[in-house]
């Protein structure tokens, strides 16, 4: 391997991190910047466009009071300016509850199944496929946790 392969890889790994933790302080421009115009999403259940994506995903973490993505296993197989990536993530959503249902923690393994394109010069994701290996739900036993534990529940950027 040489230095304009590793750049390369590197470039995308900074890519995806920067991307998965826009997701989790809800930088949607951020998210908007990681994908080309015309990407397109498939999250399973659900596949669109980018923009479309983002327009769903404004809604739904309105539900929730807590985000959180990690991610693991990455591998990157480069092409010239195209490249293909898989990488593992865990995720965690704590919904905010309401009197009819209570707040719950969703947690989910999935992997991330990425085509990438460098154009201009630049890398981004050009199609993304979201496989959902396990799923579950678990009721909130500690509601008040980030007091109770000293934390802080912001964001840290």
């Amino acid at each position: 391997m040489d230095v304009a392969e590793l750049l390369a890889k590197y470039e995308i790994h900074e890519l995806l991190m920067r991307c998965l933790s826009a997701f989790d302080s809800e930088e949607w421009d951020i998210v908007r910047e990681s994908f080309h115009p015309g990407a397109q999403h498939d999250h399973g259940t659900w596949k669109g466009s980018i923009d479309e994506l983002i327009e769903r995903e404004k809604i739904t973490y309105q539900g929730f009071s807590g985000n959180f993505h990690f991610s693991g296993n990455e591998q990157i197989w480069l092409d010239g300016d195209a490249a293909r990536s898989e990488m593992y993530s865990v995720c965690w959503h704590r919904t905010r509850g309401d009197a009819e249902r209570p707040p719950e923690d969703l947690a989910a393994g999935m992997r991330y199944l990425d085509r990438h394109e460098r154009r201009d010069g630049v890398w981004r994701i050009a199609d993304r496929v979201v496989v959902i290996d396990w799923y579950r739900s678990d009721p909130v036993t500690s509601p008040d946790w980030p007091r109770v534990l000293g934390a802080h529940a912001g964001g840290s950027r």
